[in-house]
This record gives structure tokens, C-alpha cells and sequence, in this order.
């Protein structure tokens, strides 16, 4: 790993830039059938992509935000001085709804011309924390629809676990 520089990283803006994307892509022009087409990839788009699209757009999904990761580490890197960046550690939740296998796969192709080329990428995951609405109760759920371990009531809110953040880089 990198021995000389490291430094931490507060926000990722991949989210909001996904969203972006998003907006951008629902306005493909139509092609005939009713249907658009992405030029890039000649994947059709149809109203509820989701459905279409499959695993197909969870890898999209994580290509756009390995990107914005390389993007915020290299942007900061650039200005801090480092010529090499050595690892990446970022913080995903488990309601994150990210793949960590598929981020990894993503991040290897999109670091290839960067200063983060053979970078480690460390995924550190953040345990669910939840409230429940009824009683106040503080707890750790298993899933998005566990019950209150108190009062039995379902629909917690969601306190941590939904995250995605660069936490840190290394660099020389």
C-alpha cells in the first residue's frame, strides 16, 4: 500500500450525478415502436427501464457511481499533490442498494487511465440502524422490514445503513 499520503473524504457526489443521468436518459428521443434507444450501448429504454433493463442496469448502477468515486479521489488527489493514488476505502450501507462485487468489477475498468490505475478498492459496510416510529427504540435490524424487537411494529425509520461515502484515500 501507499506510504506516504493519505487523506480523508466527506461527501460522494454520485447520487445526485446518478440522478442526473437518470433525468438525462428520459429524454432519448423515441424511435419507432414507442421505444428509445441509448446510443452508447443500443440498449432499449422503455418506461419502467427498471423492469426491462434487469442486471443489466445494477451494473450501469455501479458504473456510474465507481465512476464518481475515481472522479472525487482523483479531483482531490490532483489537488493535494499525489501522483499515485494506492487505495480507496468507501462506506456502503446495507440499504444502499450497491453491489460490492460489481462495484469492484466497475471500479477496475473505470480506474484504468487514472491516477488511481491498480488502486485497492476497501468497501466497508455500515450495519443497519433503525428507530421505530411507534415506540422511539433504538435497534439494529436484519432487514429493511424487520419488526421493532420492543413493540412489534413494522416500518422503522432509517437512521444509518443507507449511505455511500469515500471515506479515505491513499496515495504517494
Amino acid at each position: 500500500m501507499g506510504s506516504g499520503y493519505r487523506t480523508q473524504v466527506s461527501a460522494l457526489k454520485g447520487r445526485g450525478a446518478f440522478r442526473a443521468r437518470q433525468e438525462s436518459a428520459r429524454q432519448i428521443p423515441k424511435t419507432e415502436g414507442g421505444k428509445s434507444v441509448v446510443p452508447d450501448y443500443n440498449v432499449p429504454v422503455a418506461e419502467d427501464r427498471y423492469a426491462e433493463w434487469g442486471d443489466r442496469f445494477q451494473r450501469m448502477h455501479e458504473l456510474a457511481l465507481s465512476q464518481n468515486i475515481v472522479d472525487i479521489v482523483v479531483e482531490r488527489a490532483r489537488r493535494e499533490g499525489v501522483h499515485a493514488v494506492t487505495r480507496i476505502t468507501v462506506e456502503v450501507g446495507m440499504a444502499a442498494g450497491v453491489e460490492p462485487d460489481a462495484l469492484r468489477f466497475c471500479f477496475d475498468i473505470v480506474t484504468a487511465d487514472t491516477l488511481a490505475r491498480g488502486a485497492e478498492l476497501a468497501i466497508e459496510t455500515i450495519a443497519l440502524q433503525a428507530r421505530c416510529r411507534a415506540c422511539a427504540l433504538s435497534f439494529e435490524p436484519e432487514s429493511l422490514v424487520s419488526p421493532c424487537p420492543h413493540c412489534g411494529s413494522y416500518g422503522p425509520l432509517l437512521e444509518r445503513g443507507g449511505e455511500l461515502r469515500v471515506k479515505s484515500f491513499d496515495g504517494e
